[in-house]
């Protein structure tokens, strides 16, 4: 590895992310902060500083520049309207709201995306895209510095669910993935301006809800699109196409996570469309990232044997990489070597992706738990604390997932909009309240449920 990845990593890391600062989704992109002191033990009762109600229905996870948290939501039953929010990270008190219309209309329903994109925010500014199409760069106070509807420069998305792939950021520009049934792209936006510094078009791909990743490069930054069966770089600065690595299989809704030089691939098997569970496993890969004369490319390190990931992108973190998958299952592999070093029930699955700050590792169960580990080769529960208390979910009557007399083949997948909702609510078993999303930094752990944004704070 060239001296040149070890300083661009620096510069990236200085720039970022820091101990005050959870800057989009999965911080950096890394799922690691910097902070030492956030919290390993509360109840619902003790360690909570405080709760504060969202307005609307959100599934991103939360943003925080050193005082301010900034979370998004929806509202109105086709989601009409998409807000932002800010509020203090002392109180909880909340600043102020800004709402912006959408020009797309989805239902505002428990299968559809509802506010799942992740803004991004930094020294200047918060940036926000919404289902709707609504892309815009605001001040820290709230003040709209610039907006566009990516539906109407580029046409309505395509792809059933909503748009839910989050923002990412270079230090010039904002960056959006559309990947669905219809004309897909990439586009780099001005953070001043809001105009396209670039835009990469991607043909008619299969629809696809994870985000872009930013990650270290030599010279510029580069902008990482794991989704739809494949994996490709772009230069940050320009959107001109580097590598691409096709092959993959279930990489639509996990993201890919990045540590020094090194990406991990996340895919998971679609609920409602057959998929070879080994092919599966082996997409949920580590790449190395390399540069040789002047070209950048990438190698194939290694590829799981039965690890796969679910919602949640995998965390390399401290010689491990974490994977949850559907039935709760957690795989931790060796980063170097992908050799598993143990695989562990830790009682549900996950939807926010997991955390490593510190000596620990934090995982978010859909249900309203936190599992916090001892980062290492070593499996050691450090603590399992709840968010909530237990009489505040919904209760589920365990069924199994597809009823008997519920066919379906590679050749006909099923018809989700002819079902009904209890049919639905049984296969994809969705219920209130959700842990969608986390954020860390010093002293603090925000997590973010449809209807609420809670702080755990240290002692």
């Amino acid at each position: 590895m060239g001296a040149g990845w070890v300083i661009v990593w620096s510069l990236l890391a200085a720039t970022e992310v820091s101990a005050e600062t959870w800057p989009g989704f999965r911080g950096d992109g890394s799922g690691i902060t910097p902070a030492q002191n956030l919290p390993v033990h509360w109840t619902p009762e003790e360690g909570v500083a405080w709760r504060t109600a969202v307005e609307g229905y959100g599934q991103s996870s939360p943003v925080v520049w050193k005082d301010r948290v900034f979370v998004t939501s929806i509202d109105g039953p086709k989601q009409e309207r998409g807000l932002l929010h800010a509020f203090g990270l002392a109180d909880g008190q909340r600043l102020w709201t800004r709402e912006l219309t959408a020009t797309q209309s989805l239902k505002n329903m428990f299968r559809n995306s509802r506010a799942a994109s992740t803004p991004v925010v930094d020294g200047d500014g918060v940036y926000v895209l919404f289902a709707g199409g609504q892309l815009a760069g605001l001040t820290h106070d709230g003040q709209i510095r610039w907006q566009r509807c990516l539906v109407e420069d580029y046409g309505e998305f395509r792809n059933g669910r909503g748009l839910s792939s989050s923002l990412a950021q270079t230090e010039h520009a904002v960056i959006a993935l559309v990947d669905h049934d219809g004309p897909s792209y990439a586009v780099g936006v001005s953070k001043q301006t809001g105009e396209n510094l670039w835009k990469a078009d991607r043909g008619t791909r299969s629809s696809s809800w994870s985000s872009p990743l930013v990650a270290p490069g030599p010279g510029h930054p580069l902008v990482i699109l794991s989704s739809s069966g494949t994996i490709e770089a772009l230069d940050g600065e320009t959107g001109r196409w580097l590598w691409g690595l096709s092959g993959l299989m279930g990489n639509h809704v996990p993201s890919a996570g990045f540590s020094g030089n090194r990406l991990f691939v996340g895919a998971c098997e679609a609920e409602h469309i057959p998929m070879n569970p080994r092919e599966v496993s082996r997409s949920n890969c580590s790449l190395r990232l390399t540069h040789t004369e002047g070209k950048t490319g990438v190698d194939v390190v290694w590829r799981a044997r039965r690890a796969v990931s679910y919602y949640s992108t995998p965390l390399a973190y401290r010689g491990g990489v974490y994977f949850v998958n559907k039935v709760g299952m957690l795989y931790c592999l060796d980063e170097q070597t992908g050799e598993e070093l143990y695989v562990e029930r830790i009682g549900g699955h996950c939807w926010a992706s997991a955390i490593g700050a510190g000596d620990h590792v934090y995982l978010f169960l859909k249900r309203g738990e936190v599992v916090v580990l001892k980062a290492g080769p070593e499996f050691e529960v450090v603590a399992v604390n709840r968010v909530w208390s237990e009489d505040e979910d919904i209760a589920e009557e365990p069924v199994s997932p597809f009823p008997a007399n519920l066919l379906f083949s590679k050749d006909k997948p099923l018809d989700l909009d002819s079902m009904g909702e209890g049919l639905l609510r049984r296969i994809f078993a969705y219920g209130d309240p959700i842990l969608y999303g986390a954020a860390a930094v010093e002293g603090h752990l925000l997590l973010r449920t449809g209807e609420a944004l809670i702080c755990i704070r240290s002692d």
